[in-house]
């Protein structure tokens, strides 16, 4: 038996396994943060940099989506970086030619029945890789640069939000901010800030779409749970 085979078979043996009707009733409706399916799959990281980076890859592949079908996975994450279809130099520019892309990528996910979670890998003022590359920090730093960087934040869920209000949640959701930073002894303000940060992004996005489903990932590079977002109705993605 090939090894390609072998993943297929084992995989859709899985899903059969884990699939309970509560799960099946929760896939065919449409989801909240208090009930989504067992989504299983994969980062599909195809705007994960930014032009001539050595992550900025190909546009979104049908193939991609196509396999993770084939083998009996449903979820694919895209990390995305801003820079891509934004600038560094100014926050509020936004192209419409790059998020084509994106499009597509929501699209494929639709023909192939995997869900697309849409996440910010790089967001105005932070990226766990490079966090020093940007303008103004997100998280530290002068009281005036944190908001510029949170507001140019929001700005660009709104975008998003914007541009995909209608998709069910069954089908498309969005996952915030990639890995906060790394908590260091004694920085009990960054939970503070934290907090902060994803209410000020849950607000805008719901400002446009009231129903879409939201992912905020802990704190310490996704480790840590963050409790005082508990009451917002969102997903809460940690680390293992």
């Amino acid at each position: 038996m090939k090894r390609r085979q072998f993943v297929q078979e084992m995989a859709v043996l899985g899903a059969a396994a884990a699939a309970s009707p509560t799960t099946l009733a929760a896939a065919e409706d449409d989801v909240t943060a208090r009930r989504i399916p067992r989504w299983r799959g994969f980062n599909l990281q195809g705007r994960f940099g930014w032009p001539g980076h050595l992550y900025d890859g190909p546009a979104f592949d049908e193939l991609d989506f196509a396999t993770i079908a084939q083998w009996g996975f449903d979820f694919a994450r895209l990390p995305l970086a801003y820079w891509t279809w934004g600038s560094r130099d100014d926050w509020s520019q936004i192209r419409e030619e790059p998020l084509k892309q994106i499009d597509r990528a929501v699209e494929l996910g639709k023909q192939h029945g995997i869900h697309v979670n849409i996440n910010f890998h790089r967001i105005p003022g932070y990226c766990i890789n490079g966090r020093e590359l940007e303008p103004a920090d997100l998280f530290s730093g002068k009281k005036a640069d944190r908001q510029r960087a949170l507001d140019a934040a929001v700005f660009h869920w709104k975008a998003f939000a914007r541009r995909y209000k209608g998709i069910p949640s069954r089908q498309l959701s969005f996952d915030l901010i990639n890995e906060p930073p790394k908590m260091r002894p004694y920085e009990g303000y960054l939970e503070e800030r934290y907090e902060e940060i994803v209410r000020a992004l849950v607000a805008g996005i719901r400002e446009i779409d009231p129903g879409r489903l939201i992912f905020a990932d802990g704190l310490d590079i996704g480790q840590v749970p963050v409790p005082c977002i508990a009451d917002i109705g969102l997903v809460h993605s940690t680390r293992c």
